[in-house]
């Protein structure tokens, strides 16, 4: 499979310039690998920790309130929950309309949408990707998408950037 620098980096021991030089190095090049037809991207790992983002604004998210709520609804492999409790990020409401926690699926799903669907409307994704040990280390990309991107492509974007931007451990 394909070795991802970046989170095999993000293994080694912290500390050091030569250290700090190949994490940015590596952050950046993740940055870089952002399809085009992403509106935003955050992507982050099991401790909060941004590792790379494109035009949402980190910072104005809130881990304690929006992100971990998130986590905790991929972890739980609840379809029904899911759907019920969608997701909230800077205010606005995304509706579930499709979860993919099949058995043995890298990465699992979330998706849905804002709006009625059309061109005023923004879809949503949410991937958790596991890149090291059974139930250990994982990664999560959410993603925004605008008209005339639609589910079929950003989320099988979004697939294909997990499995070959983050690795596929496998």
């Amino acid at each position: 499979g394909h070795e991802n620098q970046f989170i095999n980096s993000k293994q080694t021991e912290f500390g050091g310039r030569k250290k700090r030089m190949t994490q940015e190095r590596n952050v950046s090049i993740l940055s870089q690998r952002i399809p085009k037809d992403w509106e935003s991207c955050l992507i982050f790992d099991s401790n909060d920790v941004i590792l790379a983002h494109g035009k949402l604004q980190a910072d104005s998210i809130s881990f304690q309130d929006e992100v971990k709520p998130l986590v905790s609804l991929m972890q739980s492999k609840s379809r029904e929950e899911a759907i019920k409790q969608g997701i909230q990020i800077q205010g606005t409401h995304y509706d579930i309309h499709n979860v993919v926690f099949d058995a043995g699926e890298n990465p699992t799903l979330i998706y849905g949408r804002y709006g009625i669907g059309d061109a005023n409307g923004i879809g949503i994704g949410l991937a958790e990707f596991q890149c090291g040990e059974e139930g250990k280390d994982f990664v999560y990309v959410m993603i925004t998408y605008l008209y005339p991107v639609i589910s079929s492509l950003a989320i099988s974007q979004l697939v294909e950037f997990c499995t070959t931007a983050l690795g596929n451990p496998s």
